[in-house]
């Protein structure tokens, strides 16, 4: 089975044709001891309107979209086609992926179908969440914390509340840093969907028409156009390979 390696971000991935995938076990491939790691795979295929992209998360468990997945797996397709424009569909409908200079831009619409505010006890620590269910769900905490603080309960607000959870300050105007555990995946470098959720928040509660928002795999610019949201970052082809079917059960 040929595969490419690549991430966006820092939030990488496994790109591998959905014809050749067969019954590949995604967890294994993802597993960054016994295969080749990652924090999903990537299937694609191409389809009469286009591409289809479907997409494995660490664990094995399924996602209707991978905003970063999109963007990476954009480049690579753009890469070639050798174009500068690309559409992409998910379970969560269609995106446009185009080239920004060095960057990757995606172009998804951005539907919320649920929120809600939660206030959640870990611990005897009172965690207000603001809850969106936009293409996946995410959990945002704008409150007081430091990094020790997202490592000892992230996780734990995750199994509670079923969703993506992201603790979130403010840094400039304009400007947040995010920290992102992923269903999944657990704790991300970085996650396009839930700075798109982030930026839903800002948009909603702020009228903001443009964020930057940085997590430590890297940067994100989000802007606001008719056709949705826009979220510009980096990604980039990492290696390719080739995996031998006795390879450990892979």
């Amino acid at each position: 089975m040929e595969f490419i390696k690549a991430q966006a971000n820092g939030n990488d991935f496994i790109i591998v044709g959905k014809d050749d995938f067969a019954e590949a076990d995604a967890s294994l491939l993802c597993d960054r001891h016994y295969g080749i790691g990652a924090d999903g795979v990537l299937l694609w295929e191409k389809r009469d309107k286009g591409y289809f992209m479907e997409i494995i998360n660490a664990d094995g468990t399924k996602s209707s979209i991978c905003v970063n997945g999109l963007r990476v797996l954009g480049k690579y397709l753009m890469d070639i086609e050798n174009s500068r424009c690309i559409e992409i569909f998910t379970q969560a409908g269609r995106a446009v992926v185009e080239r920004h200079g060095r960057d990757i831009d995606a172009v998804v619409g951005l539907v919320c179908r649920a929120s809600e505010e939660r206030r959640l006890l870990i611990e005897e620590r009172e965690f207000d969440i603001s809850y969106y269910h936009l293409n996946n769900h995410h959990g945002l905490y704008f409150g007081k914390w430091e990094e020790g603080d997202f490592y000892r309960y992230a996780g734990r607000l995750q199994e509670v509340l079923k969703a993506n959870i992201s603790f979130v300050k403010k840094t400039g105007d304009g400007r947040y840093y995010a920290m992102v555990w992923e269903r999944g995946a657990g704790f991300t470098l970085s996650c396009g969907s839930a700075a798109m959720a982030v930026f839903y928040h800002l948009e909603k509660r702020f009228g903001a028409e443009s964020a930057c928002i940085e997590m430590p795999g890297g940067l994100f610019m989000l802007f606001r156009e008719k056709q949705g949201v826009r979220i510009r970052g980096g990604a980039e082809i990492v290696f390719s390979g080739r995996i031998k079917e006795e390879s450990h059960g892979i």
